[in-house]
């Protein structure tokens, strides 16, 4: 699903995280890499106790950070 949302020329960075789960983490990791293989960097870490006391243990994230080069082109 969060394939369908990114245009094939953007330029994005991708994550993943897990709670207390890594094998499931390879396999999250695994497919978000095959559904956009063109991103920039690959994040990735452990959600802490913090956000995991609120949704339970065992939780994945995926996350796309799209890039605008013009807005970065200005930054310095």
């Amino acid at each position: 699903m969060t394939a369908a949302l990114v245009s094939p020329d953007a330029t994005y960075n991708l994550a993943a995280a897990h709670g207390d789960c890594l094998d499931e983490l390879v396999a999250i990791r695994r497919g978000a890499q095959k559904a956009l293989p063109d991103f920039r960097y690959f994040l990735e870490g452990e959600i802490d106790c913090t956000l995991g006391s609120y949704v339970g243990p065992h939780l994945l994230g995926v996350g796309v950070q799209l890039l605008d080069e013009a807005i970065c082109v200005g930054i310095q």
